[in-house]
């Protein structure tokens, strides 16, 4: 049996390149978004860029193993769900936290980028205070992109689901690209 292909070092490289330059533009909406927020918008389709950009973060971070960061992602979105779904009122105090846990976010996706380490009790001090701001998960993720309550899927499932979509399939380029690679293809020749 023959051992299974690997990428080489420069395709990865350039796969993480894309990876982090889309954190980077996640990053910028999330902090607009929640900007937005404090300065008292109330459009729902805030809240759910905001929980797109957290959870295109966390998904891209984990097709790397960046487990930190998405973990981190992880309590970030769990916040902004609970948010969405009118679980959890968004409140001074909150959107506060959520700003801070924003620039938490931003420092593990540059850690993750430079290869670098990111001062460990700040961001614990985040997360602990995100975990506690939603006690239990009332969401479950199941299959592709859709949230099962009750083992009912709502309408606003569908919305999320849809609105996520975009970013999935840009994740899914990321993968499709790492799949060419293996198999010895180029991933940047769309076919010349």
């Amino acid at each position: 049996m023959s051992e299974p292909a690997t990428l080489a070092p420069e395709v990865l490289a350039r796969i993480k390149l894309g990876f982090f330059e889309e954190c980077e533009e996640m990053l910028s909406e999330l902090e607009a978004g929640l900007l937005a927020l404090k300065r008292g918008e109330t459009d729902p389709e805030i809240i759910n860029t905001v929980f797109r950009a957290a959870h295109s973060i966390k998904g891209g971070g984990a097709s790397f193993g960046l487990d930190s960061m998405v973990h981190f992602a992880h309590r970030m979105e769990s916040v902004l769900a609970a948010i969405r779904s009118n679980q959890l009122a968004l409140d001074a105090q909150l959107l506060g936290l959520l700003l801070r846990a924003a620039d938490v976010l931003a420092d593990h996706v540059r850690a993750a980028r430079d290869g670098s380490q990111m001062e460990a009790a700040a961001a614990r001090d985040i997360e602990t205070a995100l975990s506690a701001a939603v006690p239990h998960e009332t969401a479950t993720r199941r299959g592709r992109g859709v949230f099962v309550r009750g083992g009912a899927r709502t309408s606003l499932d569908h919305k999320i689901s849809s609105a996520c979509e975009p970013l999935c399939q840009r994740q899914r380029a990321i993968v499709s690209a790492a799949r060419a690679a293996i198999s010895g293809t180029d991933p940047c020749d769309s076919g010349r």
